[in-house]
């Protein structure tokens, strides 16, 4: 067994993980439109944001198993971290790898990266009704994509690991 192969478990673990926390999403904001109170309201936009963090954070270190593993070249931490990730995961890698991201997805993506980044920033507190939609709408045209994306990367890992074994 290669490392592609290991690489295709974490990613096929990952998935399952966005889809999760976008659910929660979903669920949060669902809820937040039914609530009459303030303080249940600014609780489940709390909830929601956490959750698009959480899709950011999973999906993030799924792109360093692949840049760490795969790649062999993970950018160096800093603000620019994420972008430089999530565009290091758009370029196709001769001998090596296929892009693992469209440019589409890439793109939604960075858009959930900086809300994620405005909600660790302000701790919730400064998160406008607005804005959390906003990036619920993102992250609902990501997600889809998102899942596309990996689960044909690890489609292409496994096949290289079944390359490698017949080489043997």
């Amino acid at each position: 067994m290669s490392v592609y192969r290991i690489v295709a478990a974490r990613v096929r673990e990952g998935v399952p993980l966005v889809d999760g926390w976008t659910k929660t999403v979903r669920d949060a904001m669902r809820r937040f439109t039914e609530a009459r109170s303030r303080t249940l309201r600014m609780h489940y936009m709390a909830s929601a944001a956490f959750g698009i963090t959480c899709v950011c954070n999973v999906t993030e270190g799924m792109f360093r198993t692949i840049a760490e593993n795969i790649d062999e070249s993970v950018p160096a931490g800093g603000e620019q971290y994420a972008e430089q990730l999530i565009r290091q995961m758009t370029l196709e890698i001769p001998g090596v790898r296929p892009a693992v991201l469209r440019r589409e997805t890439a793109r939604l993506l960075g858009e959930l990266m900086d809300f994620r980044e405005f909600v660790y920033d302000t701790y919730t507190f400064a998160i406008t009704e607005e804005r959390l939609k906003k990036a619920c709408a993102v992250l609902e045209r990501a997600v889809d994509l998102l899942r596309a994306d990996l689960n044909g990367f690890a489609e292409f890992a496994d096949a290289i690991d079944d390359a490698i074994d017949l080489a043997e």
